[in-house]
């Protein structure tokens, strides 16, 4: 699990050969697999449009966090 602690990234898919942009991602926002979920790749592009700082949280933890 990602924690957007700074700055701002873009997220964007491929669709009918163009890249279009999902959503925009800024400080606060909590980003890639979080507890529950069923994602298991990433399937888009994304691009840092802001420096940024990012806290990390193996998965390893998720038990440990939701208690």
């Amino acid at each position: 699990m990602f924690i957007d602690v700074s700055g701002a990234i873009q997220y964007h898919i491929r669709q009918a050969g163009q890249l279009r942009l999902v959503d925009t991602w800024r400080k606060g926002r909590i980003l890639g697999v979080l507890p529950f979920s069923r994602m298991t790749h990433i399937t888009g592009k994304f691009d840092v449009i802001e420096p940024m700082r990012i806290g990390l949280l193996h998965k390893s933890h998720f038990r440990e966090m939701l208690y």
